[in-house]
């Protein structure tokens, strides 16, 4: 009975975040340089590359459009029905995410109300009128007077953070607004906070409206979700699945990106590679002026071809203009309005609070700012990208309040849009890493893999041969945000020179994505089976599909040296009075043998290890120990000691 508490206490000490990091650097200094023995295990030993060379391997043959099947249906396991082929795919996670059982337990439902029933009067009292610059409120119905706040000037909006203070006006009768794009209101001459009616409308510019059209416009969106993995949208958006399956507009057809895996673990470093490619970036204390990275970025292309451009930060945060820049050259930048929520209704990105703005969730002033820019800008090709907050916080339940109003959205839009040549690129940055449930090896994946869909019309997959078969088989391979960025590039070059996938534009703007990395447009190229995180700049640590390989010969000394010290630092957990209320029933262990090992060798070394201990014939212990030359932060090493075993549990 006392081994079993130490072995429960163990656990949760391990899972507390002090075993991991503390064993993980135990071999700092020899981990600069492969471990000779370890060099034996690498992943290059797996595989026989030679197989890979063939000319009837799936992704070299390519159906014509009209012979595949145009109706898609997605669904929450389908990650784990991918057919494994010959020669194999090496890329197959060992794990997509939590099963329903550690979702349930994990992320219950939760019911949350209409923001409209959460405000004294629900309907709208304030509105906006952008052709005719006017503001108008109704309290008059309700023999009241109102107050209202105008937004700042719309053409003096920049990327960042910045503190909203305009006072308040009474309002006495219609009020001119020539260059606002939103306004605060409420019928009561007390209340300062969280007011009823809140509006934001897309204001077009006379200078963009004035552009030449395009003869044959494409429409490209971007919906980057935040801490959005692919099983969570599965789990918590299920009215924006059913639509995507049984009432998608019959003109757009969807693919479900299973193994989209993240290149690090901040919303940078994800969404830096898919709007500038595989260049250099860091973040800056002091936040330039200027368009930092305008040479690589995917709006320069826009710009050079007279594309309306937006781009909303869906939050009063300097997290983005910290790596771009205040003035990044886009048409439309959206993001005072939620600063302005900041004052009004206390919106904070990290909140588990519904982020209600008058009766609406945050995000719906998203979609009907991209719906409302789309209609304005008919006549022009577009590119918008949008960073959604809604689940960037720690309880992974507000994720569903933006179901029904996704589905709401998608419904109009694509309605809208049914008639245009329009791709949609619904992503994760990444998936969730807040919270208690980074502590499984199941979590880790779901951060790993975050949400990637495509929808596109019919009517622009038509102008891509092949490109229906080619995204249903990359739809079951590994992809990165590199991939993401050389898809929108091919798009855009696509216009004006239909490529093919052995011309040298193809090529150029692989090279422009990547001098070092192999990247492809999603719609021109299919991966090859042989793809590997290595491939496309995914670090091995946030890499969801390496292998290990079991050693079935006599285990170095440093094995035994590892073992140890997880038991040492298992029994000096426990015995802590401050950290557990068993210090002094638990029983110390000591090590009997190493059972079992696996190990994998990349640019860092991974063991994976099942030992027993001589207090006991019952009890079996599991770990995985990374050795590196990197610093990670200690809860993302945590995630490795998973495992007790006792019979006598």
């Amino acid at each position: 009975m006392n081994l079993a508490r130490a072995g429960i206490i163990a656990i949760l000490l391990a899972i507390g975040g002090f075993v991991s990091w503390k064993v993980s650097m135990v071999r700092v200094s020899l981990s600069k340089a492969f471990n000779p023995w370890t060099q034996k295990f690498s992943s290059a030993m797996i595989f026989n590359e030679s197989l890979y060379d063939c000319e009837t391997c799936s992704w070299n043959l390519y159906k014509d459009n009209d012979l595949v099947e145009k109706k898609n249906i997605i669904k929450l396991f389908d990650d784990e029905g991918i057919t494994q082929e010959d020669p194999l795919i090496q890329c197959l996670p060992e794990s997509f995410g939590y099963t329903m059982e550690e979702a349930l337990e994990l992320f219950p439902d939760k019911h949350f109300p209409d923001c409209s029933e959460l405000v004294d009067k629900n309907e709208d009292i304030i509105q906006l009128d952008t052709k005719k610059n006017s503001l108008t409120m109704t309290c008059d119905k309700y023999k009241e007077k109102g107050k209202y706040v105008l937004g700042e000037d719309y053409t003096t909006e920049v990327l960042g953070l910045r503190e909203f203070t305009t006072p308040f006006s009474n309002y006495l009768f219609q009020v001119k607004s020539k260059t606002q794009e939103y306004a605060f209101g409420t019928c009561s001459e007390d209340k300062k906070q969280f007011l009823e009616s809140v509006t934001y409308k897309h204001r077009p510019k006379e200078e963009i409206l004035n552009r030449q059209p395009h003869k044959d416009p494409i429409v490209i969106v971007t919906l980057t979700l935040d801490s959005v993995s692919r099983r969570a949208f599965f789990r918590k958006m299920p009215q924006t699945v059913n639509y995507l399956n049984n009432e998608l507009n019959e003109n757009f057809q969807v693919f479900d990106m299973k193994i989209h895996n993240v290149m690090g673990e901040f919303s940078a470093n994800n969404i830096m590679p898919q709007l500038i490619g595989d260049n250099p970036y860091k973040m800056f204390w002091e936040i330039p002026e200027e368009d930092f990275h305008y040479k690589n970025s995917i709006w320069k292309e826009c710009h050079e071809r007279k594309y309306a451009t937006l781009f909303i930060e869906e939050g009063c945060t300097d997290d983005l203009a910290r790596y771009f820049g205040k003035n990044i050259t886009i048409d439309h930048i959206g993001t005072s309005f939620w600063c302005a929520a900041r004052r009004f209704n206390e919106f904070e990105n990290n909140s588990m609070k519904q982020r209600c703005i008058g009766q609406y969730n945050s995000h719906v002033y998203v979609h009907n700012y991209i719906k409302e820019f789309s209609y304005n800008y008919k006549h022009l090709s577009q590119w918008i990208f949008t960073h959604i907050n809604t689940a960037h916080e720690s309880s992974g339940l507000l994720i569903s309040t933006m179901d029904l109003d996704t589905k709401d959205f998608l419904k109009s839009y694509l309605n809208q849009q049914s008639s245009i040549k329009t791709i949609l690129i619904i992503t994760g940055d990444h998936g969730m890493r807040y919270g208690d449930w980074f502590k499984k090896i199941d979590g880790s994946h779901e951060h790993r893999l975050p949400l990637g869909l495509i929808i596109a019309s019919k009517s622009l997959l038509q102008t891509i041969p092949n490109s229906i078969d080619i995204l249903n088989h990359n739809s079951q391979r590994l992809t990165s945000k590199l991939d993401l960025y050389t898809t929108q590039l091919h798009l855009i070059h696509n216009q004006e020179n239909h490529m093919t996938r052995d011309s040298q534009i193809y090529s150029d703007i692989k090279m422009k994505t990547s001098i070092r990395y192999k990247p492809v447009s999603l719609l021109l190229e299919k991966i090859p089976n042989n793809r590997t995180c290595f491939d496309i700049g995914v670090p091995a640590f946030w890499c969801s599909c390496l292998k290990f390989v079991e050693v079935n010969e006599k285990y170095e000394d440093f094995i035994y040296e590892i073992a140890n010290t997880l038991i040492m630092s298992m029994n000096e957990e426990a015995y802590k009075p401050r950290m557990s209320p068993f210090a002094k029933v638990c029983q110390k262990m000591s090590l009997k043998d190493v059972v079992k090992l696996w190990v994998l060798s990349t640019d860092e070394e991974y063991y994976k290890l099942q030992f027993s201990v001589n207090e006991s014939e019952s009890a079996l212990f599991e770990s995985v120990v990374l050795m590196t030359w990197r610093k990670y932060r200690p809860r993302n090493v945590k995630v490795f000691f998973i495992k007790v075993w006792d019979k006598g549990f």
